[in-house]
């Protein structure tokens, strides 16, 4: 019986190579140093293996599919009768600028763009420095530092010419999109559309970041001309929009109707269907005799959830879960100022890379946070989608006044492609009805919250998927920790995401 045993046990071992483990790693490592020579960083060896099963794809939009060097392309502001879109000097408009820069609607707005961010220029590009030098600065004949001017010119293919920006911008994509728009109409130092000088003249008193889940960003300023405090807020269109109560149109503050709100929501549709990415941005002036330098801000206190100052929240008589109360002081409405529609151009290798994908068999799928009409817009560039939408089919049904039985009607149910909103994703969805949605050949999910983000990859992989994700900013980490393979982009990604991912 121990002879037979022995003669078992080593057959079982003479059937599995006893060099095998080390062949795998040896292959896995040649593979990942390949991938490096390729400025892939692999920081698990079974992630290579895992990445040759992926079947799914979901990539985040901003800095991964597109390039993450926003332009502001049109702005949007309060003229003598209403709000109108006007366009702003970039590749997008042929270098052509419309917007008025005496109109009052539009020297606030460009302040609010200054101060409703923490994008600054640095310091080493405002100045010449001599050759080889980073730190000696060349001195004119009176011995005064020499300035690098702001603005340069460049032509383009086609013979036309566009600004472009010396001084080198560090912080956010979008806040360095406008705060180069504002520093363009500063025609002398210091004067009243020089970035520093604004910031100067109105010192920030409190700060609420921006975050996925409100999608807006709100600062307090001093005027230190008056002493009298401006609350200021930036973020999308949609939720700043449903704080204000008032807008500034002909110079001067006026009620928001609804007919107005449906102008500005039809303008942003216009710039969102040109892939345009839209931020919205208003403000309140508050009152001196209660809102001081000695007045404490706060975004909550012992009996409110929320702030102790107006940012247009609507009214609610809700209890949290401490007991705590809506401060009636948050409800006070806002003043509109406008919108800037920034360009975010898709990668150039990035629609080849898709198609690449899906001849591989492999569902590419957009996960982003901005407005389904920008996602749809950049998901045809990118070739995510390639058919018309079930919403654009819906759409246009109704436009035309087609029925089941019109020989022209076009069925939602054969479309192979969908944008799905955030908006429609509730954390009690039925199976079935993610079913339908992931059957879908396209899919597009816009205005998608980070926990909205892991619960589209949890429903991918109950889909029997291997999922990949990619993404670059906090707000992608969580999905990129569920994935069967979580890939960061190594340059414009955030230290999180890196920590989070298994490939850089």
């Amino acid at each position: 019986y121990i002879e037979n045993l022995v003669f078992m046990i080593g057959i079982i071992v003479a059937n599995v190579p006893e060099g095998l483990l080390a062949t795998v790693t040896v292959c896995l490592t040649l593979t990942a140093k390949r991938m490096h020579s390729k400025k892939v960083l692999v920081k698990n060896l079974e992630s290579v293996e895992t990445l040759g099963s992926t079947s799914c794809i979901c990539s985040d939009k901003t800095g991964t599919l597109t390039m993450n060097v926003m332009t502001v392309a049109q702005v949007v502001y309060g003229d003598a009768n209403a709000f109108v879109t006007e366009d702003a000097p970039s590749s997008f408009t042929a270098g052509k600028k419309t917007y008025d820069t005496t109109n009052v609607c539009f020297q606030k707005l460009l302040r609010c763009a200054a101060l409703c961010n923490v994008a600054t220029f640095t310091e080493g590009s405002k100045w010449q420095y001599k050759d080889g030098d980073g730190e000696t600065k060349e001195l004119d004949e009176f011995g005064n530092p020499i300035p690098v001017p702001f603005k340069g010119v460049l032509t383009q293919g086609d013979g036309s010419t566009i600004e472009t920006y010396n001084w080198k911008p560090v912080g956010n994509a979008s806040e360095c999109a406008m705060i180069k728009l504002v520093q363009s109409e500063s025609r002398t130092p210091h004067d009243e559309y020089d970035v520093d000088s604004i910031r100067s003249s109105y010192p920030v008193k409190y700060t609420i970041p921006f975050n996925s889940k409100n999608k807006y960003q709100v600062h307090v300023h001093e005027d230190s001309s008056s002493g009298r405090h401006v609350v200021l807020m930036k973020g999308a269109p949609e939720r700043i929009l449903d704080r204000c109560t008032h807008a500034i149109i002909g110079g001067k503050i006026v009620e928001l109707d609804d007919t107005e709100k449906i102008n500005i929501i039809s303008q942003q549709e216009a710039l969102s269907a040109n892939g345009l990415r839209c931020l919205g941005f208003a403000e309140r002036e508050l009152d001196l005799d209660v809102y001081n330098n000695e007045y404490k801000y706060a975004i909550e206190t012992d009996d409110f959830y929320s702030c102790n100052f107006p940012i247009g929240d609507a009214p609610s008589d809700a209890i949290d879960c401490h007991g705590k109360s809506q401060n009636p002081l948050s409800t006070g409405g806002l003043v509109f100022l406008g919108m800037f529609a920034l360009i975010d151009p898709p990668r150039p290798a990035v629609p080849g890379a898709v198609k690449r994908c899906q001849t591989a068999g492999i569902k590419v799928i957009m996960v982003t946070g901005d407005h389904p009409t920008t996602a749809k817009a950049i998901a045809f560039k990118c070739g995510i989608l390639c058919s018309k939408t079930r919403g654009d089919m819906i759409k246009d049904n109704t436009k035309f006044g087609r029925t089941f039985l019109s020989a022209d009607y076009e069925n939602p149910d054969d479309a192979q492609a969908i944008v799905v909103a955030g908006s429609e994703l509730s954390p009690d969805m039925k199976e079935s009805d993610w079913d339908f949605i992931l059957n879908h050949r396209q899919i597009v999910f816009a205005r998608t919250s980070p926990q909205q983000k892991l619960i589209i990859v949890e429903n991918c992989q109950r889909h029997g998927h291997i999922v990949a994700v990619t993404g670059d900013g906090v707000n992608d980490s969580p999905a990129i920790k569920k994935a069967d393979i979580g890939i960061a982009m190594g340059i414009s990604g955030s230290e999180v995401s890196k920590q989070a991912a298994d490939l850089v």
